[in-house]
């Protein structure tokens, strides 16, 4: 079965695809950091990648408004992007 990108749909998806980016890091998100960063970062911002069930990637964007002649658009400024080492080089992409 293919690794499936799509929107986390719960804290608890968020705080799996948050860890999955804070790896690299050494860094394993508690459910209090999760819920810190969910303020800045909507649940519907941050996609997981997800391989037989278990989350093994994510990636955010944060929502911003851009200010083009005639006024302001909707966009993205994307973020916090990873894999777990198990899913690296594999080309996981939403497409």
């Amino acid at each position: 079965m293919p690794v499936r990108i799509r929107t986390v749909r719960d804290p608890g998806e968020f705080r799996a695809a948050v860890g999955c980016i804070g790896h690299y890091f050494g860094w394993e998100p508690t459910e209090e950091d999760a819920e810190r960063f969910a303020r800045v970062l909507p649940l519907e911002r941050l996609h997981a990648a997800v391989d037989d069930g278990a989350i093994v990637g994510g990636a955010g964007v944060f929502p911003f408004e851009l200010t083009v002649p005639g006024g302001t658009v909707p966009c993205a400024g994307v973020t916090v992007v990873g894999v777990l080492p198990s899913h690296r080089r594999r080309g996981l992409c939403a497409g």
